[in-house]
């Protein structure tokens, strides 16, 4: 299964997103898009900071552009907010659907907040949010 996260940058929610799944379910292939990324960015330093107590590292994540391709390269596309996912729902046919907000995915009604320039707390609370909902959705079997 390809999966792909989208956030708004790519340097905090999306990248924890990838990362902590990637750690959860190997098995997949992962990755993460922005749908504002304007030049080179890096993981924020507290969400790599967030994800080492998971002990996963974010060292080498680069932000990336959401481009038209990748939605239709990726089995499952999940955005952080019903906000966005309604924004990239508008892209495809209803009937080849695979866009969902991490929440709804995991059958809540959910939005993982941005912790862009909040403090460490924030983005572990941020972090521990995700990987509730992402064990969530792995336990129902959707990932």
């Amino acid at each position: 299964m390809k999966v792909m996260f989208i956030c708004t940058g790519n340097t905090c929610r999306s990248p924890m997103a990838e990362g902590i799944l990637k750690k959860l379910k190997p098995v997949h292939e992962v990755i993460s898009r922005g749908m504002s990324v304007f030049g080179i960015h890096f993981a924020a330093e507290n969400a790599k900071e967030a994800l080492k107590a998971m002990n996963i590292d974010l060292s080498e994540h680069v932000s990336i552009q959401l481009e038209a391709e990748d939605i239709w390269e990726n089995d499952v596309i999940l955005t952080m907010t019903k906000e966005q996912s309604e924004f990239l729902k508008d892209l495809i046919p209803p009937e080849k659907n695979k866009i969902f907000s991490l929440g709804e995915f995991a059958g809540t009604d959910e939005d993982v907040s941005d912790p862009y320039g909040q403090s460490l707390d924030v983005y572990k609370a941020c972090a521990a949010q995700i990987k509730s909902l992402l064990e969530m959705c792995i336990e129902k079997g959707k990932l």
